[in-house]
């Protein structure tokens, strides 16, 4: 039984009798005025104040039911409260493999590498995916299970990697592209043999980056683009899947400030994973391009909040998962419309990554 239900049965009985307490001394109220020889005018007037109390004793108790059931409403809404936010304390401990999810000062932390850049101002800058993905793992981690990293593009400013022995493991904000510590960890897929690079990798889909002549990063309106490969099986065919905002930033790279009348929404695609390392956890919140990132990042947001949810199962089980994530967003709300896992990978017990069909 609620606790709404409860002032509920409690109040019935309690009324009756104030119910029953009032028509009996308007009765002798009655009785009395039409018989005062009988009765005696003091009667009456005992009467009177006798129903002058029950009703204001009545009052008095509908009063303090009322309060009683805002009070009930309230504690209600906190315990739904209480019960979602332990569930998703639960995933997030599943999802992340830590213990207590949420705390200001924990054991072990997650070391957390995003890009940033130096315009002409003291302090980076970071891209607004970015940023976005950074707050969703500060609310649901909390600030003290972070230790937070920002990394330039460049090859030169690559930091040394964290293996203290409180690291939970590092998490990648971003592609290889942007993240020269994801780079040097997990570099992106040259042209060529892709299944092979993938292998290499031991990866079922990753990144791949055009590339000139000699090597180096390609111009961002290359006509090839950014694009992640993916195989759905061991041995099967290599398949390749363009960031669907590629024309957006050519046609920016041409015209800066082009975009910025029509372009309303945009479409991107991102690596979502969790996969082990010598014990460690790696995490990748990794778009092809900024939107990418913040869809990845919307996604596992709503994995988290969110009592179902399609492939729960895989992302907060205790293996590794790698999943290709597609969505929009918004660009008039700054946010995350559509977002979903379009392939999904889990690690099997033979070694190899099993295909997890979703919508088939």
């Amino acid at each position: 039984m609620s606790i709404s239900q409860g002032l509920k049965h409690m109040a019935k009985p309690a009324l009756l009798a104030l119910f029953i307490t009032a028509v009996a001394s308007f009765a002798v109220f009655l009785v009395s005025s039409r018989y005062p020889s009988i009765f005696g005018q003091w009667t009456a007037g005992v009467s009177v104040i006798a129903l002058f109390i029950a009703m204001l004793i009545a009052i008095t108790e509908v009063l303090e039911l009322r309060e009683l059931k805002s009070i009930a409403a309230k504690t209600n809404d906190l315990v739904a409260q209480q019960e979602l936010d332990s569930a998703i304390r639960e995933r997030v401990a599943k999802f992340f493999r830590v213990e207590s999810p949420g705390l200001a000062s924990v054991d072990r932390v997650y070391t957390c590498y995003y890009p940033h850049f130096f315009l002409d101002r003291p302090l980076p800058a970071i891209t607004h995916g970015d940023y976005f993905a950074l707050q969703v793992l500060t609310k649901h981690l909390g600030s003290g299970a972070l230790d937070l990293i920002g990394v330039e593009k460049s090859e030169l400013t690559q930091p040394p990697m964290d293996r203290s022995e409180d690291s939970l493991g590092e998490i990648f904000i971003c592609s290889p592209a942007a993240n020269s510590v994801l780079r040097r960890v997990l570099p992106d897929l040259e042209e060529g043999d892709l299944e092979a690079a993938l292998r290499g990798r031991d990866l079922p889909c990753w990144f791949v980056e055009p590339r000139d002549s000699d090597g180096f990063q390609a111009s961002v309106d290359s006509a090839s683009g950014r694009r992640i490969a993916y195989r759905r099986e061991e041995g099967s065919g290599v398949e390749i899947r363009p960031s669907p905002c590629e024309s957006i930033y050519r046609e920016h790279s041409r015209d800066p400030g082009s975009t910025r009348d029509h372009i309303t929404t945009v479409d991107d695609l991102a690596i979502l994973g969790r996969l082990s390392r010598d014990g460690r956890s790696i995490i990748l919140i990794s778009g092809i391009h900024q939107y990418g990132t913040w869809i990845a990042a919307e996604f596992l947001d709503r994995l988290l909040r969110r009592s179902s949810f399609d492939a729960r199962r895989d992302f907060l089980g205790t293996g590794e998962v790698v999943a290709v994530i597609e969505g929009t967003f918004d660009q008039r709300l700054l946010s995350v419309g559509r977002a979903r896992c379009e392939h999904l990978w889990r690690r099997s017990q033979s070694g190899g990554w099993e295909y997890v069909p979703l919508y088939e």
